[in-house]
Order: structure tokens, then C-alpha cells, then sequence
């Protein structure tokens, strides 16, 4: 995913006035997040798990991504149906995670807010299955593609999902010998 992501031409420019920073202050379970709906903060700890790093830093990317598209299209369909179903957030749901869109599309990741959202039926599906629905219509909107293949945007969001509930893991040691 990242490797995609920074491909993208469209990705670079708009990437372009941002900064990555890592931080050491967030606390133990912080992996990142953005500042100024364009820089990312990453916990320094990653760095000693590429993989999770690389994981982490898409997942921050996506949202810069998503955010950017929302403010610049408020009048947009999807904009106003997120508004809408941000409305039938359960109260179980911390303010927090419901105080706007932007955090209530990062917190579909989470499995706890997820299960409340589970809660909520809307029309067909329950308000999760259409934030989700939602969100993949996004990211063809930011990328520029009318439809993707249905297993690519299930690729994509449940890659995003595991990101943001998968532990830090402290990189195992080498193991010496003793002579």
C-alpha cells in the first residue's frame, strides 16, 4: 500500500507541503497521527519495525488524503452522507471518536467503537457496513477511479483496519553466544 501510495503523482503533490516526524511523547500504544491536515506524527519506536513503520505510515497518508477531499468537496455527496450517518453515532461512542467526520472515519479501525457502530441499522446494512461503503467510494474519489475491483478496496480497507489495531511488537534481539 505504501509503495502505491508513493507512486502516485497525485499522492507527491499533494503530499508535498507536509512533514514526517517521529515523536517519542505519545506514549507507548501511539503509532501516529496528523497535525495541520498535512504532517504526520509517528512514534519513533516503529523505526525499529520497518514493516509497521511502512503499515503506519500509509494508514496516516490515507487520512491526510481523505481529509484534504473532504474540505475541498463539501457540497459532495459522499461528504453529505458521511454528515449524515455521523448523526446516527451511537452515545456509547466517546465524543471524541464523533466530534467530526474526519475522526469518526479514522475510528472505524478501532474494534471497540467498531462494535457500536455494528449497533446501528441503516436501511440494508448496519452504520459500520456504510461508513466503510463510504469510505472506499472515497479513496476511488481521491485516486480517480470511478470503480475499483471490490476485492482491491476490501484490500485496502481491511489493511488499514489491521494498522490500527495491530500491537507494537519490540523488535526480538539476536540471540549471543556465550564463549
Amino acid at each position: 500500500l505504501l509503495n502505491a501510495l508513493l507512486d502516485n503523482d497525485e499522492v507527491k503533490n499533494k503530499l508535498s507541503d507536509g512533514a514526517v516526524r517521529f515523536t517519542t511523547n505519545k506514549g507507548k500504544d501511539f503509532k501516529g497521527l496528523v497535525t495541520n491536515g498535512k504532517d504526520i506524527e509517528i512514534n519513533y519506536a516503529l523505526l525499529s519495525n520497518m514493516n509497521l513503520l511502512g503499515d503506519v505510515l500509509a494508514h496516516e497518508i490515507v487520512h491526510v488524503l481523505t481529509q484534504r477531499w473532504l474540505i475541498a468537496n463539501p457540497e459532495s455527496k459522499i461528504k453529505q452522507d458521511l454528515d449524515a450517518l455521523l448523526l446516527l453515532v451511537p452515545d456509547s461512542v466517546p465524543n471524541y471518536n464523533k466530534k467530526d467526520i474526519y475522526e469518526l472515519l479514522a475510528s472505524i479501525s478501532d474494534p471497540k467503537i467498531a462494535a457500536q457502530l455494528k449497533t446501528v441499522q441503516v436501511e440494508d446494512k448496519n452504520l459500520l457496513e456504510k461508513l466503510i461503503d463510504l469510505f472506499k467510494e472515497l479513496i476511488g474519489k481521491i485516486f480517480g477511479i470511478e470503480s475499483l475491483e471490490p476485492n482491491l478496496y476490501n484490500e485496502i480497507v481491511n489493511k488499514l483496519v489491521a494498522i490500527s489495531t495491530s500491537p507494537i511488537k519490540a523488535p526480538e534481539q539476536p540471540a549471543t553466544k556465550n564463549k
